[in-house]
């Protein structure tokens, strides 16, 4: 902790610890300072913890991933020391409303930079598991940084079949098929559902403007099948496999339609990108490299897909 002086308050709360912002003796460049308790260092790091430091470690160099700059126990506790964003999506949206929204290459440019970093995470076979605008960190050079990894986990050999929870993703960015009880092997379609429901706020362009606000899994899963329709047999083969389809009465209906619930200026390509990343069916959802070759990234208004700054 010598190596470091903190020069402000907590900046940063959560389930974990705190965040504090400190500047590097030895460099002079500001840091986050995460500090996260534990109850008994002898037995161990918290799983979180290690699946964090593991993947961060794993993922380092990718301009879209947090950078990891130290770790060291601290009292009862570990510090984990990463490069200092200014602001995540969350508080970033917050500055726009529905009269002063988010410029479209601008929702452009950070969708990009999302799917980038997690291409590198699936090329590493790391799933996240909680992509949600609070995780997706700004740099004040306005570089999307993906973090928090917490919930993060090798992605399994299909063949093993492995046993996953499917209680991982904040509620209204949690796949279909997680909602539905999936355990058995699941791979970065969750990761990229969640993505999905990013780029649709991103699309809307304020903080006011999440896809689906379910007050509970099965209100969840009614506000997606309100905008995207009931699936079946013929939409989505495996859907009556999952564990809790049949511990559900749901009501089939066809569904408002994306159109009806995003930017009314969203282009064709955007809409189209988003019904790719928001499919039901997760075998035909667009996987992260996928996505990133879509005509939308390709069409106006152009972005800079490298900023420097905000």
């Amino acid at each position: 902790m010598d190596q470091y002086v903190v020069d402000s308050g907590t900046i940063g709360e959560g389930c974990f610890g705190s965040v504090q912002r400190a500047v590097s003796k030895a460099t002079g460049n500001p840091v986050a300072l995460k500090r996260i308790p534990i109850a008994r260092l002898q037995e161990g790091l918290p799983t979180s913890v290690a699946r964090e430091l593991i993947s961060l470690r794993t993922l380092q160099g990718h301009p879209n991933i947090l950078t990891l700059h130290d770790t060291f126990p601290r009292g009862m506790g570990v510090v984990i020391v990463t490069e200092l964003c200014t602001t995540d999506l969350v508080s970033l949206l917050g500055r726009y409303s529905a009269t002063n929204r988010l410029p479209l290459a601008d929702a452009k440019r950070y969708l990009y930079m999302l799917l980038a970093a997690l291409e590198h995470c699936y090329k590493h076979r790391i799933l996240h598991r909680d992509i949600k605008p609070a995780n997706c960190f700004i740099t004040a050079g306005g570089r999307l940084k993906l973090g928090d990894f917490g919930l993060a986990r090798m992605i399994p050999d299909p063949a093993s079949q492995a046993m996953m929870t499917h209680e991982v993703a904040t509620r209204w960015y949690r796949a279909p098929e997680l909602l539905l009880g999936a355990r058995r092997y699941y791979d970065g379609a969750i990761d990229l559902w969640g993505v999905g429901c990013v780029f649709a706020e991103l699309l809307s362009g304020t903080t006011q403007s999440v896809l689906f606000p379910g007050e509970g899994d099965i209100d969840q899963m009614s506000k997606i099948f309100h905008v995207l329709g009931t699936p079946n047999e013929e939409s989505w083969p495996e859907v009556k496999q999952l564990p809790d389809w049949s511990k559900i009465t749901i009501n089939a209906c066809e569904g408002v339609g994306l159109r009806a619930v995003v930017r009314e200026t969203a282009s064709p390509e955007a809409l189209d990108l988003l019904q790719g990343l928001l499919c039901l069916n997760p075998n035909l959802r667009l996987t992260a490299s996928q996505a990133l070759q879509h005509p939308f990234f390709r069409t106006p208004p152009f972005a800079s897909l490298n900023p420097t700054i905000l």
